[in-house]
């Protein structure tokens, strides 16, 4: 009896990416090109004639099914959107702004792994006491609309806008002298004509907001937000999100826990303290 074998290993994308350069990422199963360029693949990389990415972005391909190709096609960021200006938007979890931290049974920390399988009997629930989540992106619509499409996507989950005019609670321990002396502070304050303005609960003017003061616009917002991420994971890291109501039904029976769940990257864990500093990275990058 002779067996056949298929060689099911995936090579890099064939398409050029916009300097000209090769594209990083694999090729999907049975296709020359990625999820990404597989909308506006051409003749190839080794034809001498070709200069960059051709063919028309409803053109389909033969070997991927309609399922891949109606979600790669929600998922892409075409080429031709990369120059129109947008915004910049943050968002966190509702109970993240709540006068006093609260603890939620679906938002738990666990170790990364490499096929996203979850062992949910080694996860701890995440501690909203010192630090606040956060999500960076770019749109083109307005920001509301966004996540409003966040909120949809993954059911329970509660997102809301962050802006500067957000008072982020800071959970600090204070003493009843302490606290009797802030309210003496805060009596004694008043609200000018110019505090209305973008300031926000900063106290800074940031240029960039938009009118309704609800996000930032930028001019290349596809380039501004990699930026970003690359400050603030330098700064304090970046971690996937493994989202349960995005999960698969695709269990692994041998161990009843585990389940591969859906992911969101670029996730950011930021000190309550230093949401400041994150307004003014945002600012900045949004001004180059």
């Amino acid at each position: 009896m002779r067996t056949e074998v298929t060689d099911t290993r995936r090579e890099r994308c064939l398409a050029l990416t916009q300097k000209g350069l090769q594209c990083k990422l694999l090729s999907l199963e049975g296709d020359k090109y990625c999820h990404i360029h597989i909308k506006t693949k051409g003749k190839g990389r080794d034809d001498p004639k070709r200069k960059g990415l051709t063919g028309s972005s409803n053109q389909k391909s033969r070997n991927s099914s309609p399922e891949k190709r109606g979600f790669f096609s929600k998922m892409i960021h075409h080429d031709e959107d990369c120059d129109k200006p947008g915004f910049i938007y943050v968002f966190t979890y509702a109970h993240m702004m709540n006068p006093k931290a609260v603890r939620t049974n679906n938002l738990h920390l666990a170790a990364p792994t490499t096929t996203n399988w979850i062992d949910y009997n080694q996860t701890v629930p995440f501690d909203t006491f010192d630090r606040i989540l956060l999500k960076v992106g770019y749109t083109r619509k307005a920001p509301e609309v966004r996540i409003n499409e966040w909120r949809k996507q993954c059911g329970r989950s509660n997102f809301i806008l962050l802006y500067p005019g957000c008072l982020v609670p800071i959970y600090n321990k204070k003493t009843v002298a302490e606290t009797k002396t802030l309210v003496k502070m805060f009596k004694r304050l008043s609200l000018s004509s110019e505090s209305k303005g973008a300031k926000g609960h900063t106290g800074k003017k940031y240029k960039n907001l938009n009118k309704e003061r609800t996000c930032f616009v930028a001019p290349h917002p596809h380039d501004t937000e990699q930026r970003i991420h690359r400050r603030l994971k330098q700064d304090y890291g970046a971690g996937k999100m493994y989202c349960e109501a995005c999960s698969k039904e695709a269990l692994d029976y041998r161990y009843p826990t585990k389940k591969i769940a859906g992911v969101h990257t670029e996730w950011f864990s930021i000190p309550r303290d230093q949401m400041e500093r994150v307004w003014d990275i945002i600012e900045y990058e949004c001004t180059m």
